[in-house]
């Protein structure tokens, strides 16, 4: 089953539009009609569209079903991830990933704030957020996430705006991360009523030259109600067993990079090699080149044990200090690393690791043979007119000793 096949099993109706991004689909819509238009050069591949350049964008055109409005929900979800995230903005603090508006005709951005930016930048590194405006601009109310050690990998994105409010409650803006709500704002704080412009949505830039993505985006998709915590935490497991399944099963077996691991079609960065484990890396560790006969690291992540044949034997949560067995490696991950290994690594599931971990074959030992064969002496070449001239002639000498030994008898009388 394919991940759209389990978006629409979670979803129902309320899925709208789908983007794959991918090489074979790139930007056509595979559940409505807004086929979507690349500005720039932009790279589709089988994990997505790669925005490469720094100002390269995708335009879906306009569709009242990307925008929230006074008595209507939305949900906005992508897969990303960020390469770069140093690269200059315009005005040097953020760059928009996705978005619709422009100005005077402002709906949602999705920001994330860039390392060594100016302004709100410095308190604000490595934050997504999710914003909601009014058409005229201005301040939005916004729900993030901030993670400082926010590495090169993928990440599920998902925002929500709901207007009308429920009961007593407001109308807000939420943010989620990994199928994980991380923050909730009001929407009343910054006197916010959505409405729906003829702005188009942007990927990879909020299509205004407020900023490009440097990094990958993939799964975009769009729901004309507020999914429930529940939902977007089932379509976040719905990833990881879409990658393991039969659409991300020809990259399962892939090769890795000499710094990278694969499982389940997955790739990650290994932050290194029998070193102490810190906060948010990927750590391998092998009884060739480790002091210490087990890990030596606390409860705080998760270890994945590997056999020399390739396979998961084992997966510890929250229980450090794995053994390190002969020949086989340790994966040990802490925060998004231990994420992510939580996400993909299973019992049994196959793991490609870079060609410095894998097991060296023996030594091929010389060949050990049974008692050498006696050596057969060749004989010499045979001649049969001599042997029977010999035959001959020794049957005359017979007749002549015989015929001299009747006359000694007939003379000695």
């Amino acid at each position: 089953m394919t991940f759209l096949d389990k978006l629409k099993n979670i979803a129902g109706d309320s899925l709208t539009h789908y983007y794959e991004l991918d090489g074979t689909n790139k930007t056509n819509d595979l559940v409505g009609s807004v086929n979507g238009k690349v500005h720039g050069r932009v790279h589709f591949r089988d994990d997505g569209a790669h925005f490469d350049d720094g100002k390269s964008w995708i335009e879906l055109p306009d569709s009242p079903d990307f925008s929230a409005g006074p008595t209507k929900e939305l949900t906005v979800l992508a897969f990303v991830e960020v390469k770069d995230w140093t690269r200059a903005s315009h005005n040097g603090e953020y760059v928009h990933y996705m978005g619709k508006g422009h100005s005077h005709a402002h709906e949602w951005t999705c920001r994330i704030y860039m390392d060594g930016g100016g302004g709100e930048a410095s308190a604000r590194r490595r934050r997504t957020s999710f914003y909601a405006f009014n058409p005229s601009g201005g301040l939005g109310a916004g729900s993030y996430v901030q993670d400082a050690e926010a590495s090169k990998h993928e990440r599920m994105m998902t925002g929500v705006i709901y207007a009308k409010g429920r009961g007593s409650h407001p109308g807000v803006t939420r943010q989620y991360q990994n199928g994980v709500k991380k923050d909730e704002d009001q929407l009343s704080g910054y006197n916010i009523t959505p409405e729906h412009t003829n702005t188009s949505v942007g990927i990879g830039s909020r299509g205004d030259n407020t900023g490009f993505l440097v990094g990958r985006i993939r799964r975009v998709a769009f729901f004309n109600k507020a999914l429930s915590d529940d939902q977007i935490k089932h379509i976040y497991a719905a990833r990881a067993e879409a990658n393991a399944g039969a659409v991300s099963a020809p990259q399962e077996h892939a090769s890795a990079g000499n710094d990278e691991v694969v499982i389940g079609g997955a790739k990650h960065a290994i932050d290194g090699v029998n070193v102490e484990r810190k906060a948010n890396q990927l750590i391998a560790y092998t009884a060739a080149g480790w002091d210490a006969d087990s890990t030596k690291t606390n409860e705080f992540g998760t270890e994945v044990v590997v056999a020399p044949s390739g396979k998961v034997v084992q997966v510890r949560k929250g229980a450090g200090d794995t053994p390190v067995a002969d020949k086989g490696v340790v994966l040990s991950g802490h925060g998004t690393a231990r994420e992510w290994l939580n996400d993909h690594a299973t019992d049994g599931v196959q793991v490609a690791l870079p060609e410095a971990l894998l097991p060296k074959p023996p030594e091929p030992k010389p060949p050990v043979h049974p008692n050498p064969p006696t050596r057969v002496e060749t004989p010499s070449t045979a001649r049969p007119d001599e042997a029977n001239a010999l035959r001959a002639q020794a049957a005359e000498l017979r007749k002549t000793a015989d015929a001299l030994d009747v006359i000694a008898t007939q003379l000695g009388g």
